[in-house]
């Protein structure tokens, strides 16, 4: 059964979101709403976490906080648990309130925090509950837009601390009328569903947090794990061989792009559509390539060697090992 892929740590900056079980309503009037609110607050007090930002539409919501503690398991078990329990009492029902797990995505910065910010705030706008988000009193759009208060503790300097001008509410109104609407840059800088901002972000996750080879059971994982630039996993394995090495290439008549070629390949990182686009081939002339080349190699102990090489290269850890928050290991209190 896939499972959500878990990064934690501290200081880390997530987008948060959930929906109602079969798309269902979880949000039935007024009251529900105050009450969601409310604990929100208490999960961010006892779980020390910093809230930025909320948006409460009537079947999911969303949330943008920052945990000090690599507790975001715990909180949101809490959270979800004292919420739906609450729900089922005051509307006489028993049993799930959520579609399946939370879901969430890492942050890189403060900059993609208020750029996305800015993109759930404009949700009432564009599912039509309103035309201005103003006018929507179940989101913390007017603590930024205009300094209101709200009924809980909600951390607007640190986004607003990314914006210039002598008024950053208005800063912010025109921000988030840019990346709220669909269509612009706030959703290109979205990868695989779990990680929002650059691609040098997602290398540093992949380095730090993503084990030798992904959990079969976390899609999401190897997307990430897959997600290598060619040109950097070739030159990481060229640095296991030297001239002697691949001069052996010439005795099954095979160049060095050939070599190159053969062992992306053989990373399983890569389609043969993306490999083939990296040297200038079609996928067909890529799965012929690599027969042709898998025959000549056989029974050649010395090319078979520096594949071997260039596989050992690739997967030595040269960084800590992961440690994964999973479900089963976060049972909060």
């Amino acid at each position: 059964m896939a499972r959500p892929w878990r990064i934690a740590y501290e200081n880390a900056l997530y987008h948060i979101f959930s929906t109602g079980n079969e798309k269902r309503e979880i949000f039935h009037s007024a009251q529900d709403r105050v009450t969601f609110i409310y604990l929100a607050g208490r999960m961010a007090e006892r779980f020390r976490i910093d809230l930025f930002a909320y948006v409460l539409m009537p079947n999911q919501y969303d949330l943008l906080l920052r945990t000090q503690n690599p507790n975001l398991a715990r909180a949101m078990h809490w959270l979800g648990t004292a919420y739906t329990r609450r729900f089922n009492l005051s509307h006489s029902r028993s049993g799930h309130l959520f579609q399946g797990r939370y879901r969430s995505t890492l942050l890189e910065n403060a900059e993609c925090l208020a750029e996305l910010s800015g993109f759930i705030h404009l949700k009432p706008v564009r599912l039509r509950f309103v035309q201005d988000p103003a006018d929507y009193p179940w989101s913390s759009y007017n603590a930024y837009a205009f300094g209101t208060p709200l009924p809980i503790r909600i951390d607007t300097g640190f986004i607003l601390s990314v914006l210039s001008g002598p008024d950053v509410h208005r800063a912010y109104r025109e921000m988030a009328l840019k990346s709220g609407q669909p269509g612009t840059r706030a959703r290109y800088k979205l990868h695989h569903g779990i990680l929002f901002g650059s691609h040098a972000f997602v290398d540093e996750i992949r380095r730090t947090y993503l084990d030798i080879a992904p959990h079969p059971d976390m899609p999401s994982q190897r997307k990430v794990f897959c997600d290598q630039d060619p040109q950097k996993v070739l030159e990481e394995a060229a640095a296991a061989i030297g001239p002697t090495e691949y001069a052996a290439i010439g005795d099954c008549e095979l160049s060095r792009s050939d070599l190159q070629l053969l062992f992306l390949w053989r990373t399983g990182f890569f389609k043969n559509r993306d490999i083939g686009s990296f040297f200038g081939l079609s996928q067909s002339a890529v799965s012929r390539r690599v027969k042709t080349f898998e025959e000549r190699i056989k029974g050649n102990p010395s090319l078979s060697a520096i594949l071997e090489a260039m596989d050992s290269r690739l997967k030595v850890p040269s960084i800590r090992r992961p440690a994964f928050e999973t479900q089963a290991a976060t049972t909060a209190n």
